[in-house]
Formats: C-alpha cells, sequence, structure tokens
C-alpha cells in the first residue's frame, strides 16, 4: 500500500523468513559460519537457538539458498511427529521411495541411501526448525541414526534448531548422550541499538529505498518497544511506514511510532517502555507486555463432544489444479452418495474430494487432532488394506486418487458401511465400498501413546505388550515369552507387516486399538 509512496519495490518488513533480508549481526555471522563449518566437516549434530523472533528460521533459509549441488537437504517445519512418521518425513523430503512399514523399515531405507549418496561424494543434512517440540524419545531415535558414519565422518549433518527451551530438553540426563554429541552450539540474541539501527537500514534499502525513511529517533524508540527483537522491530517499522503514508509525510519520525505502537502493542508494554528508569515494575510491565505480542506456536483447539469444525485453511479453495468444489460439511449420520456428492459434473461420483497433496496433509493433520481430541498425537506409516485399517479402529491419514492426482484425507471409522472423512473441502461420511476402490494402499496410523510406552526400553515394552494381549484374550495369563512374541507377529499381519515383535510403529498402533479406553494421555485435558 505505501510501496510506490517511498519507492520501494516491495514492503521492507514483511514477517515472512526472507532470506534476502537477512541481516547477519555479529551472533548471526557466528551461527551462519557454525552451521557451513559443521555441514563441510560432516559434524553429527549442530544446534541453533534464539528466542522467538530473533530470526533462527531467517538464517536457516539463507543456508539452504546457499548450499552447493554436493549437498541434498531435508527440512522438517512440522516436528511435533512420532518417529515414525519423522523418518517418513525425512525420507519424502530426500526423494527417497519408501512403500511403508516400521520404524525400522524406514531407518533402513534411510540408511541405504545415505551409503549412496557417500558413494556419490553427496553430503546429507537434515534441518528441524522449532525442534523443541519434539519427545524425548523421538529425539533418542535422531541419535541412533547419528550412530551411521565411516572411519572418518558422519554420514548425516543433523541440525536441531529451536527456542531456549530446546538447550533446557537437552540437559535431561535421558539425553544426555545426544547432547555429548553436539559439536557446534550458537545462540541468537537481540540486536543492540547500534545493530537495530543498522537493520532498519538494511531492510529499507533491499526494498530498494535510501535507508532514510525512518529517522534516527524514531529507530532508537522501536528499539526500545522491541528489546531488539528483530520480529517486533518490523511490526512496528511497517505500521509506522503505513501511518507516514496515510499522513502524506515522507520520513517516518517518532510520534508515528507512538502511533504504529499504539495500535500494535499492548498498553503494558508502551507503558513499560516509555519511563525506563521506574525500576523492576516498569520492567516486568515491559516483559509481560511483550510476550503477550510475540506469536504464538500453533495449537488448534478440540472438542471431546462433537468432531471439529474444518479450519480456515479447509474453507478456501482446493490448490490449483484441482476442480473448485463447495464445501459441504454434513450432519452426522448424513451419508455421502451419489446422489448428494458433488462430482464437479457428468461422469463417476469422486470419493474424496481432498485436492492437491501440499494442502491436503496440512488440513489432516489437524482434523487428526480434532478426531483424538488433543493437540499433537503419534502416528505409524503403514501398508496395509482398506479393510485392514477398518478393524483397526484408529484414525488415519490416508492417501486416495482422485481425479487431479493423489491426495491425502483424515478418515475415521463411524460403522461397519460408513466411514467419516475430512478434507480441504470439509468434513463427511462415505461408503466404505467407494473409499476402498480410491485407497492406494498406504496409511499414516494415528494414535494417541497415553501410556508413554515409546520412552520405555524394549523389555518394558513387551511387558506393557502382554498385559494389553492378555486384557485382549489374544494371549493366556503367564504364557512364555514365545507365545506373546508369536501373538505380536499374528498381530502384526493385521496391519501388513511380517514377523513384527519390536513394540513401535504401526505394532504399537494396532496394540492401542485392541485395548479400548480413552485415547488422552493422564493429565492432557482433550
Amino acid at each position: 500500500m505505501y510501496e510506490r509512496h517511498f519507492g520501494f519495490s516491495e514492503k521492507p518488513f514483511n514477517l515472512t523468513p526472507d532470506s534476502r533480508y537477512l541481516f547477519l549481526s555479529e551472533k548471526h555471522q557466528e551461527a551462519y559460519a557454525n552451521l557451513e563449518f559443521g555441514v563441510q566437516e560432516g559434524s553429527g549434530f549442530l544446534l541453533l537457538t534464539g528466542e522467538v523472533g530473533t530470526g533462527k528460521t531467517t538464517l536457516i533459509r539463507h543456508f539452504l539458498a546457499q548450499v552447493g549441488p554436493d549437498i541434498r537437504t531435508a527440512v522438517i517445519l512440522y516436528p511435533a511427529l512420532s518417529a515414525g512418521e519423522l523418518f517418513h518425513a525425512i525420507l519424502q523430503d530426500l526423494g527417497v521411495p519408501f512403500g511403508g512399514g516400521t520404524l525400522k523399515d524406514a531407518v533402513d531405507a534411510l540408511a541405504k541411501a545415505l551409503i549412496e549418496a557417500k558413494r556419490l561424494r553427496l553430503k546429507v543434512v537434515v534441518l528441524i526448525d522449532e525442534a523443541q517440540n519434539l519427545k524425548p524419545h523421538v529425539l533418542e531415535q535422531l541419535r541412533l541414526l547419528s550412530n551411521l558414519e565411516t572411519e572418518r565422518e558422519k554420514l548425516i549433518t543433523i541440525v536441531l534448531a529451536g527456542q531456549p527451551e530446546l538447550r533446557d530438553m537437552l540437559l535431561q540426563p535421558s539425553l544426555r548422550q545426544l547432547s555429548q554429541r553436539i559439536t557446534s552450539r550458537s545462540h541468537l540474541e537481540p540486536l543492540s541499538l547500534p545493530q537495530c539501527r543498522s537493520y532498519v537500514r538494511h531492510r529499507l534499502r533491499v526494498a530498494e529505498g535510501t535507508g532514510k525513511e525512518i529517522d534516527d529517533e524514531a529507530v532508537r524508540r522501536v528499539f526500545e518497544l522491541s528489546d531488539g527483537v528483530p520480529r517486533v522491530v518490523n511490526i512496528l517499522c511497517d505500521r509506522a511506514l503505513l501511518g507516514a503514508f496515510g499522513r502524506g509525510h515522507p520520513t517516518v519520525t517518532l510520534p508515528l511510532v507512538e502511533a504504529a505502537a499504539a495500535e500494535v502493542l499492548p498498553p503494558g508494554h508502551r507503558a513499560a517502555t516509555a519511563y525506563p528508569r521506574r525500576g523492576l515494575e516498569a520492567l516486568g510491565l515491559f516483559i509481560v507486555g511483550l510476550l503477550l505480542i510475540l506469536p504464538l506456536r500453533y495449537c488448534p483447539t478440540t472438542s471431546n463432544a462433537t468432531m471439529p469444525t474444518p479450519s480456515p485453511v479447509n474453507e478456501s479453495p482446493i490448490a490449483s489444479g484441482s476442480p473448485e468444489v463447495t464445501a459441504m460439511p454434513v450432519e452426522p449420520g448424513v451419508l455421502m452418495t451419489p446422489e448428494n456428492l458433488p462430482s464437479g459434473g457428468p461422469g463417476p461420483v469422486v470419493a474424496v474430494r481432498c485436492g492437491a497433496l501440499a494442502q491436503s496433509r496440512a488440513a489432516a493433520i489437524a482434523a487428526i487432532e480434532g478426531f483424538l481430541g488433543t493437540p499433537g498425537f503419534d502416528s505409524a506409516p503403514a501398508t496395509l488394506s482398506f479393510e485392514q485399517w477398518h478393524r483397526l479402529k484408529l484414525p488415519a491419514i490416508a492417501r486416495f486418487q482422485t481425479p487431479t492426482g493423489p491426495c491425502e484425507a483424515a478418515i475415521q471409522a463411524v460403522d461397519a458401511t460408513t466411514t467419516r472423512v475430512s478434507d480441504p473441502t470439509g468434513e463427511y461420511a462415505m461408503e466404505n465400498v467407494r473409499l476402498s476402490e480410491a485407497y492406494l494402499g498406504s496409511a499414516i496410523v494415528c494414535f494417541v501413546d497415553r501410556d508413554g510406552v515409546l520412552a520405555k526400553p524394549e523389555r518394558a515394552r513387551l511387558s506393557w505388550a502382554r498385559k494389553v494381549l492378555e486384557r485382549g484374550s489374544l494371549v493366556a495369563p503367564g504364557a512364555p515369552e514365545r507365545g506373546v512374541v508369536a501373538a505380536l507377529a499374528r498381530l502384526g499381519e493385521r496391519v501388513g507387516l511380517k514377523d513384527a515383535s519390536s513394540v513401535e510403529g504401526a505394532l504399537l498402533a494396532a496394540l492401542y486399538s485392541i485395548d479400548g479406553g480413552s485415547p488422552k494421555r493422564a493429565g492432557v485435558s482433550p
């Protein structure tokens, strides 16, 4: 809106992590050098931390923009995953074919890909953003992955980027082995006043401005209000430039910054920063105000009584290339049939309407959290028939064929003939016979590890599995261990596994499916 007024080619203070706008303070330079050196040397683990809004994601994007053709990368931006789903995502991002299976199958596929990359003299780097959301047992699986190495170097470099609590997580005794393998630790801090001044000038010039559109006194006030956090600096400067445009001023001055702060910052924050010499009380108000305006991590709300209402992404048109369909959520019990399912014209009725893969995955994840009644869940990729999934009685993210190509939808069994489907177009019920015809043979089975099985050692997992099998009358009480292992193998066959005995992945999901009960973890409200 104000770009033409100031002669900018684009807005200089967007909140998106655009690497062109990266400002390398001393700490940013040090962090970038550590990343570059660690990757070139084939280090195992690299750690990058910083407060919200200090530029971690932008630094990562800049690093990715600079890597050469000899480096293959996988970037994980949604790390609230189970170990199996994380490894599946890594394989997918690296372009490694994987038909599904246990966690061991995924690790084996990745190990083969790493050995092949080494043969081709390629380096492999996995970058995980917001890594403080990784569960401890998933971090432990990543540590085991770092055991893949030659006599001289690791076969994979893993970069963990996250907020300061990630450092606290790594101090836990259970993660000490992982912590000892971190070869580089970088921490990004808020900008000082001189750095803030240079940062503002830098962004103005990248947008083809003169760098003088915001005067020095205004920049000083921006620094005081933001405490040097780049994201807050961006918010204030963008609003102040808009205010200058609205008033026809050629330069942002102190009154315009104050007016911008009145619009975007809480009153307590502005009062705290206006008179910093008031002492600890003012400092406390400042911190509270700052925290209030920082963007929160996504955490969907769900209800235990009803199915979730589709999120805003579900109300958007399907991705480009898909036929436009109006979302038609249905009341529970209303079945989509050839008579009432919109198909976009003559021809066979489409079983699901989920559109492009990139859009359907995010919507499916949100829907599963609603199905399970809890934010965050565990999952296991599995190759199984539609009938095998239906017998599990667990929700899943399944892949289906549509006229515009494959897509993913969240599904949950309703009864013997009907399944509830949730995709970017809405939520509806569908006949199982139609879904099975479009089903492509692989699904991510979703559940909640309410007993914390994944964090237990293997013997403890087997003991837990014995109790579940006994409650389900699948083994006799006190049966020998070989009988338990045989029962696990038979159960594994139900989810497409052969000779399964390790209590994880799809086998763990199958055990939870026969155990019944509430899906929620202890102490977690749906």
